[in-house]
């Protein structure tokens, strides 16, 4: 009887600390959408804390350094299912970078954690606007498809 409770308890110890060693059991992570980008382009960041957050925030200002911050959206998730109970709050980032060059987006902390930091290549972007399509103007013309009006349709 001692030795399967001694060994029940080298199981559920060998347990934890894979757990606690494991990147999946960090409370607060960073992710991005991609990890190589162009100069003129966006990416967005996701930063999340495994837990709810009622007041309060994690510094962004490392990042504006390199980065511009265009947008700030918070989540926060609850959900209960089969017994097993997961809740997390993520900060979304859309950010724009200043530079072309390896960029790090750095470890911003919240409440004593301290998140994984992310490398990123910017690649200048290209200077003709043939090969930048969003710089162009757009002209459309729509087709008329009747020459006389009709009672209840629109006439241009």
């Amino acid at each position: 009887m001692k030795l399967n409770l001694r060994r029940l308890l080298i199981i559920l110890t060998l347990c934890l600390a894979t757990m606690v060693a494991s990147d999946s059991y960090a409370a607060l992570t960073a992710k991005v959408d991609r990890t190589v980008l162009d100069s003129n382009e966006t990416l967005r960041a996701e930063l999340r804390y495994d837990g709810q957050v009622f007041t309060g925030e994690p510094d962004f200002g490392p990042l504006i350094k390199d980065f511009e911050v265009l947008s700030n959206n918070r989540q926060q998730n609850y959900s209960n299912v089969n017994g097993k109970t997961e809740s997390y709050t993520a900060w979304t980032l859309e950010l724009r970078p200043k530079r072309a060059g390896i960029l790090l987006i750095p470890s911003l902390t919240f409440k004593k954690e301290v998140s994984n930091a992310i490398e990123l290549r910017v690649r200048a972007a290209p200077s003709n606007s043939s090969a930048n399509p969003g710089t162009q103007p757009i002209y459309t013309k729509p087709p008329l498809t009747q020459t006389l009006p009709t009672l209840g349709s629109r006439s241009f």
